[in-house]
């Protein structure tokens, strides 16, 4: 989500056990990029940071137990409490979402499994719709049930499980399936099985009343209802540390890492609504925490990826690498549909995985500095065909970027052996919010008729 210019760069020290390096790193940081947040980071139990950065308004700054918005950072708690219902019998992670919810009683239903679903491998799109104005998905009694079961047919962008893709409907059917098999709402099951067996003092589900005031001058209302369970939830940092915690603790809990950590051990979370902004690292193998809650939000979403790189640079554990035709991307799924240039870049990556050379123009024309793009160049072809490649055409990712003096955001797609091609969509000089041009680096290929 787009947010402020900023609020001021004041940093705050509130505690400290720290190294003063990594501390010192942060708040260079956080004055150079005119962001603030609040992070909490630690290794091998020791505490390096405990502190505020960045805030002017000292009245509103964020503390290690205020609650804040966790935006896609809820999906933790949401994956708890699935891996709870099934180590409990309630559900079944390898059964469809019909046997779960017969009412539902859909062709994706019978195809789609939870486990599906909790990986993000359902085929499901990202969002039902464009707007969340368009319907009412929690009932004033707290549940989902009527809105879900009256879910129309959804077509799938591919058979679940063959591959990945970002859905936060994904996670709206867990919450149903939750509440179908154990009979609660949402609100009173995070209670039973999260908030009072652990004592999260501050965490809870869809309350604005106990959400710290964002500090962000955008004007855009959240619905937080609307987010349901990919997006309702709010904690602190304190509360989000102690759950890690105590779940590394728990026995039911262990055949279930690997499903929510990942192959690797290192869960990487990263979470963003209107006037939020939230990163939780967490390596269980490397006794590793990292929490950055922020209720001021990013202007540019990629100060937190660089805040990533800077902290496990600090601690020993950066393993990215760079050389060659080697660039560090973040992943599509991370892209935000509330920024416009995002949202665009989403449908962009979507028609040109589709070879749409309509759409590939269309897409970016919604965004771009009016007549700046030409609607019958031939480049949109010519991308249009990049999917029909023997090479396994596919997207690696995107990132913000400034090179020779230009600003914008670039888009990387790879194929086999060492071909990739990137998209430096260049924002206006004078709109800086809008790209006005696109300059495209093919890289050990042919494209358009020439080798590079």
């Amino acid at each position: 989500m787009k947010q402020t210019k900023h609020i001021g760069f004041l940093a705050l020290l509130l505690f400290s056990c720290t190294e003063p390096t990594l501390e010192t790193e942060i708040r260079d940081f956080a004055e150079e990029r005119e962001i603030s947040f609040y992070s909490h980071i630690e290794k091998s139990t020791e505490t390096l940071v405990e502190s505020a950065f960045g805030y002017a308004d000292k009245e509103n700054i964020l503390l290690k137990d205020s609650a804040t918005n966790l935006a896609s950072l809820s999906k933790l708690f949401t994956q708890i409490l699935v891996v709870q219902a099934d180590y409990d019998s309630l559900l079944d992670l390898d059964s469809t979402i019909y046997w779960h919810c017969p009412n539902l009683d859909r062709e994706f239903a019978r195809a789609i499994t939870v486990r599906h679903l909790l990986e993000m491998q359902s085929g499901l799109p990202r969002e039902l719709s464009d707007s969340f104005s368009d319907f009412r998905l929690v009932d004033p009694t707290g549940s989902s049930n009527t809105f879900m079961e009256s879910l129309p047919e959804l077509d799938l962008q591919f058979v679940p499980g063959t591959d990945e893709a970002y859905s936060n409907l994904s996670y709206w059917l867990l919450g149903y399936i939750l509440e179908v098999r154990t009979g609660l709402t949402i609100d009173s099951l995070l209670s039973k099985e999260i908030t009072r067996p652990y004592q999260l003092q501050q965490t809870g589900y869809l309350n604005k009343s106990k959400v710290a005031k964002s500090l962000s001058n955008q004007t855009e209302e959240i619905d937080i209802i609307q987010r349901y369970t990919s997006g309702g939830f709010h904690s602190s940092v304190n509360d989000l540390a102690k759950i890690l915690h105590h779940l590394e603790k728990e026995a039911w809990f262990l055949p279930y890492r690997e499903l929510i950590y990942g192959e690797d051990m290192r869960l990487e979370i990263f979470g963003s609504l209107p006037g939020y902004t939230n990163m939780l690292l967490f390596y269980p193998e490397e006794s590793f925490t990292a929490i950055v809650l922020s209720n001021t939000g990013f202007e540019d979403l990629d100060n937190m990826s660089d805040l990533r790189t800077l902290i496990l640079q600090s601690t020993g554990l950066y393993s990215g690498k760079s050389g060659g035709n080697k660039i560090k991307v973040r992943p599509f799924s991370e892209l935000n549909d509330s920024i416009d240039v995002e949202a665009a870049m989403i449908q962009w990556n979507e028609a040109m995985m589709a070879g749409d050379a309509r759409s590939i123009y269309t897409s970016m024309n919604k965004v771009f500095v009016e007549g700046s793009l030409d609607e019958n160049d031939p480049a949109w072809e010519a991308l249009a065909e990049l999917v029909d490649r023997p090479e396994k055409f596919q997207p690696a990712g995107f990132l913000y970027k400034e090179e020779s003096g230009m600003k914008g955001i670039e888009a990387w797609y790879s194929s086999e052996g060492e071909a990739v091609i990137g998209f430096f969509w260049i924002f206006s000089r004078t709109e800086p919010t809008l790209p006005e041009d696109i300059l495209i680096k093919p890289v050990d290929m042919e494209f358009m008729g020439e080798n590079y």
